[in-house]
C-alpha cells in the first residue's frame, strides 16, 4: 500500500470516528443533557451514573433533567456472631436540577453501606457500595422469573427475605419487604421461594398507587438484608 493510500484511510477511519462522536453529542443534548456542566470523567461517559459520597449526603450526576432518582440504602451491622441490625434508607428527589441530585441521609454514611439508585424516568441505575473498593455480592441473572397464572403475574425470588424493589421506567415504582411463607408469599409455603403477586407491593413514594402486573421493562432489585446479596432483572 502506497503512502497516499495509508493516508487516504487514516482520513477515512477519523471521520468515520468523527461522525459517530457527533450523533452520540447529538443525541445527548436532545435528552437535555449539558455536558458543559459535568466533571470531565462524566463527560467521557455521559450515558452512566455516577455518584459521590460525603458524611451525610450523596450526590448523583448523570440523571435525567428535571426527574427523579430513587435511592435505596441497605447497611447491615453486625452485633455479635449470631445477632445483627439491618436499617435501610428510602430517598427519592423531586427535580434533577439539570442532571444532578444532591440528597441528605437520616445519619452519616458508613463505608460498607449498600446502594441502588435508579433514573425514574430511564431505568438506568447503579449498584454500589459508599467504599467502592468493597465489592457488591451479585448472583448471576436470571433467578427472579415471572410467571402468570389464572389470578394473574407472579414474581418468584428465590430467598428466604428480601426486600424487593421494582421500578417501571417513566411511570412509577415499588418496593416491599418479602419472606419465603410470610404474609405476601401467594403460596404460604416455606420452600425456599418467595412468589410475589404485583399488588402487594408498596409505592414507593407512599402515594397509593397500585400494581397490578410486572411488565416488560420492569427493573427488579431483590436485596438478601443479612448478606446483602443482590439479585437483579430487566423483565421481558
Amino acid at each position: 500500500m502506497t503512502a497516499a493510500a495509508d493516508a487516504q484511510l487514516e482520513a477515512t477511519l477519523h471521520m468515520t470516528h468523527f461522525r459517530k462522536v457527533v450523533l452520540v453529542v447529538a443525541a445527548l443534548v436532545m435528552m437535555g443533557i449539558d455536558l458543559t456542566a459535568v466533571p470531565a470523567a462524566f463527560a467521557a461517559d455521559p450515558l452512566q451514573l455516577h455518584v459521590e459520597f460525603e458524611a451525610r449526603a450523596v450526590t448523583i450526576r448523570g440523571v435525567n433533567p428535571h426527574g427523579e432518582v430513587l435511592v435505596y440504602s441497605v447497611h447491615r451491622q453486625q452485633i455479635d456472631f449470631h445477632h445483627g441490625h439491618t436499617s435501610s434508607w428510602q430517598l427519592a428527589s423531586v427535580d434533577g436540577n439539570g442532571g444532578t441530585v444532591r440528597l441528605t441521609t437520616p445519619a452519616e454514611i458508613e463505608p460498607d453501606r449498600l446502594w441502588v439508585i435508579v433514573d425514574q424516568a430511564t431505568g438506568r441505575y447503579v449498584i454500589t457500595r459508599t467504599d467502592d473498593k468493597s465489592a457488591v455480592d451479585h448472583s448471576p441473572p436470571g433467578l427472579l422469573k415471572k410467571q402468570s397464572d389464572a389470578k394473574g403475574d407472579l414474581l418468584t425470588v428465590p430467598l428466604a427475605v428480601a426486600h424487593l424493589l421494582v421500578v417501571r421506567p417513566g411511570e412509577d415504582a415499588w418496593l416491599t419487604e418479602v419472606a419465603d411463607g410470610g404474609a405476601w408469599d401467594d403460596d404460604g409455603a416455606q420452600n425456599n421461594a418467595i412468589r410475589v403477586r404485583p399488588d402487594r407491593l408498596s409505592d414507593y413514594r407512599h402515594k397509593g398507587r397500585k400494581n397490578d402486573k410486572f411488565s416488560k421493562g420492569d427493573l427488579v432489585i431483590a436485596i438478601e438484608p443479612v448478606s446483602l446479596r443482590v439479585m437483579e432483572e430487566r423483565l421481558q
